[in-house]
């Protein structure tokens, strides 16, 4: 499988439900997720410490990933990518709290 070709834009939708107007081959998708999202929540368990908030912040990785306006990448290039996401997701100070969901504030 041409990973590089799977995952980037299949065709353009003219649909106002779908936000970035961009398609991902599903099958494809369904790979990439299999190989990494192991991975990503261990990543986001160990950084934040709090297993719901990690599978929270794993979710919301993989839809700005799938939303995200970015160039055809290869398999190592779309990991890299996810985990960036994921990391920024965890600094953005108005991220949900583990303790009360509420954003936090900047200090």
């Amino acid at each position: 499988m041409n990973f590089e070709i799977a995952l980037s834009v299949s065709e353009k939708v003219d649909e106002p439900h779908v936000k970035s107007g961009l398609r991902v081959d599903q099958p494809a998708f369904q790979l990439f997720y299999e190989q990494t999202a192991g991975s990503l929540l261990g990543y986001l368990v160990r950084v934040c410490g709090e297993r719901g908030l990690a599978e929270d912040l794993c979710q919301e990785s993989y839809c700005r990933f799938l939303t995200a306006d970015a160039p055809a990448m290869d398999e190592r290039q779309a990991r890299s990518y996810l985990f960036q996401i994921a990391t920024n997701l965890m600094r953005d100070p108005l991220a949900p709290s583990p303790r009360n969901g509420a954003g936090r504030r900047r200090p």
